[in-house]
């Protein structure tokens, strides 16, 4: 007599030898798993741990463990499942099947339902805000305006699903179950626990709407237009320039940078313009000047000139080698390295290294050092996520000042991803032996 759809046999099956699904849990190889042969296996602990249960089978040979006081006493605590009853359970299965073929279980057909929550999916959606409008973020979008989230609807199945009727629409007052509201507690609770607790690169979990609309902040007709009227195109400078800027910027201006063939020498926050002195690297002969003007919310509007500079800088060498120009370091680690490399090392005084952050002018000096050696490596303790300017400067032995051309790098944090942070729901909510 056949007393289960076979494909609800299997099913069933699948879950409980899906080992890879319960080793956050137990571990990879705990013993409830038969080196090299498929088996699915069940622990259960009643309350007050009076009973612990094994059970588990392979394709010919199932075994069920019982462990307990036979006065009906209560083991210590901590006599579980799969503490005291997996150990003998593992062994005789292991002694039974010795010297057995490997035998495989029947896969499931396994239907979409098209419910999310009986698919295995958390009705939920990853999206980028624009942080300045509140609505979706587009290509235009700065990178410290952008912010992820995983919006979704965090309920007990519950409420999704209809007991009586679970592939049939969602029920329209779910409260009615007396064990709603329990679920739902414990749900909302577990949310505001993992968003306190967020390892490295996990997205917040929240409850909320996404926006349809798209960012209308980060728009072209918001962009600052720029005219440099001095110094004019092809002029002759020396090494302290003085630049004359007339700036149109619908939302004002917040910062004004200034790059000598695409690397930045001066940050100012003056819209009519700024003096700066020439960075030692850059030689005499025809450059490129460029400024960038930003508003409050980073839109950025650039202009260019050519210029002729007349002096030579002062003779050194400083080059930073590590990291690159324009590098992304993400915080996976504490700290990071960054090397200098110094030609003739025995001419320089004293060098110094500085970290500004571009986003807030910012700048903080992460290393100094007299009578610096040929090769330097510095630890730079990661500060928040922000684009930076790594800057070197040296004083030789007759107190000229020596510098190493900037990079510009980017530090952001560690991705995290809709999955990742689903898991996590998922696993937090599972009993510590599984046994529920």
């Amino acid at each position: 007599k056949r007393v289960m759809d076979k494909n609800i046999a299997r099913t069933i099956t699948n879950v409980l030898s899906d080992n890879a699904a319960r080793a956050f849990a137990f571990g990879a190889h705990s013993l409830l798993t038969l080196p090299g042969r498929p088996v699915a296996a069940k622990t259960g602990t009643t309350d007050s741990y009076k009973d612990a249960w094994t059970l588990g089978y392979t394709p010919s040979l199932v075994a069920g463990v019982w462990t307990g006081n036979t006065d009906g006493t209560a083991m210590s605590r901590g006599s579980g499942g799969s503490t005291v009853a997996a150990p003998i359970w593992n062994e005789f299965m292991r002694r039974a099947l010795e010297g057995t073929g490997v035998e495989f279980f029947n896969a499931p057909n396994i239907p979409v339902t098209g419910k999310s929550i009986l698919d295995g999916e958390i009705p939920s959606e990853q999206v980028v805000i624009d942080t300045a409008s509140g609505k979706l973020a587009t290509d235009r979008t700065p990178d410290r305006f952008r912010e992820e989230k995983v919006c979704g609807e965090y309920h007990a199945i519950l409420h999704f699903v209809n007991r009586n009727n679970p592939l049939g629409d969602a029920p329209k007052d779910p409260g009615r179950d007396p064990h709603y509201e329990a679920w739902e507690a414990a749900i909302a609770d577990h949310l505001v626990r993992q968003n306190e607790n967020l390892e490295e690169g996990e997205v917040p979990l929240e409850v909320c709407e996404i926006p349809e609309e798209e960012d209308d902040l980060h728009i072209a007709e918001n962009e600052p237009q720029i005219k440099i009227k001095s110094p004019k195109n092809e002029d002759d400078v020396g090494r302290t320039i003085a630049t004359n800027l007339r700036i149109n910027a619908p939302r004002g201006v917040s910062r004004v940078e200034y790059l000598i063939d695409g690397s930045l020498v001066a940050l100012d926050i003056d819209p009519a313009g700024s003096t700066f002195t020439l960075p030692s690297w850059v030689s005499s002969g025809s450059h490129v000047l460029e400024v960038i003007a930003y508003d409050d919310i980073d839109n950025a509007g650039r202009k260019e000139v050519a210029i002729n500079v007349t002096e030579e800088g002062t003779e050194g060498s400083i080059t930073i080698t590590n990291p690159f120009n324009n590098q992304v370091i993400e915080k996976i680690e504490e700290s990071y390295s960054i090397v200098l490399e110094i030609a003739s090392p025995g001419d320089f005084a004293s060098l110094r290294v500085t970290a500004q952050n571009l986003w807030t002018g910012g700048s903080t000096t992460i290393y100094e050092a007299t009578s610096p050696t040929a090769f330097v490596v510095v630890e730079w303790v990661l500060p928040e996520a922000a684009h930076y300017l790594l800057s070197s400067t040296a004083t030789n032995q007759n107190g000229d000042r020596v510098d190493a051309a900037p990079i510009r790098v980017t530090v952001q944090d560690m991705p995290g991803t809709e999955d990742e942070a689903a898991l996590s729901l998922i696993e937090n909510n599972e009993e510590e032996e599984g046994d529920e």
